[in-house]
């Protein structure tokens, strides 16, 4: 469909293929996943306005004939890490949030790798409407960041950290709205929660221009986890949270 797409051009491709795509996205799986693998290149390709009418109908591409297949759901975020800037922010914060939220829940790991990568596309993308970026944040930080389950607190903490790598956020908004809830996380009772944490804090945090800074109003506390991490009963802590320091001297 999408070959036939770029030869046919935007109109005729939205008036002649959109049904079949249509018919396509209700079938089988073994059929499906051929769509999911263009999905982006294909609405791409289409009007917007006709691209539009379909974002509500992604979270069918959830519901798979097998659960185990979970290559399905990876190729599903990766397609929607794609999609993300062919939408106006409101739209894809309306209908890709939700999405990225259940793929950042899933079972399997890869499928979580993608999704954090397009949890923080999305939230670079709605970044120009700062009302909407703080409703977002404060839905995340409430499902991962104070969830009973460690896995989801400790996906938040790697969310900290590609935000903080990839710039999604300026630093000053990640310092009010989402460095509370991570810094909660140092006192998380999983070691492997804290892990994250502490490399996080030591890498991409305490070596930040904004939070080095001595002046910064964060610097203090920063430093004062930092080294109570460095004394963490679990070795794994202490190892990540000296990482910087090894660095530095290397």
């Amino acid at each position: 469909l999408h070959e036939l797409a770029m030869i046919l051009g935007p109109e005729i491709a939205t008036n002649s293929l959109t049904p079949i795509f249509e018919g396509f996205i209700k079938d089988l799986d073994e059929v499906r996943i051929g769509v999911l693998k263009h999905l982006a290149h294909f609405l791409r390709l289409i009007n917007p306005s006709v691209r539009n009418f379909y974002l509500p109908r992604l979270s069918g591409f959830l519901q798979t004939d097998n659960e185990a297949n979970w290559r399905f759901r990876q190729e599903l975020a990766e397609q929607l890490l794609l999609a993300v800037p062919l939408f106006r922010p409101r739209d894809a914060c309306k209908h890709i949030s939700f999405l990225a939220q259940e793929l950042l829940c899933d079972k399997v790991a890869a499928v979580r790798e993608v999704a954090l990568l397009l949890v923080t596309e999305l939230i670079r993308h709605v970044s120009t409407d700062p009302g909407r970026t703080s409703r977002l944040l404060v839905k995340l930080d409430e499902k991962f960041a104070h969830s009973k389950r460690w896995k989801f607190r400790q996906s938040f903490a790697l969310l900290c950290s590609e935000m903080l790598t990839s710039r999604a956020l300026p630093p000053e908004q990640f310092a009010s709205e989402i460095m509370p809830h991570f810094l909660d996380l140092s006192w998380d009772p999983v070691p492997n929660v804290r892990l994250v944490v502490a490399r996080t804090l030591a890498q991409h945090i305490v070596t930040n221009e904004y939070f080095s800074d001595p002046s910064n109003p964060h610097f203090d506390g920063l430093q004062t986890v930092l080294r109570r991490l460095q004394s963490d009963k679990d070795s794994g802590v202490r190892e990540c949270a000296v990482f910087h320091q090894l660095t530095d001297v290397h």
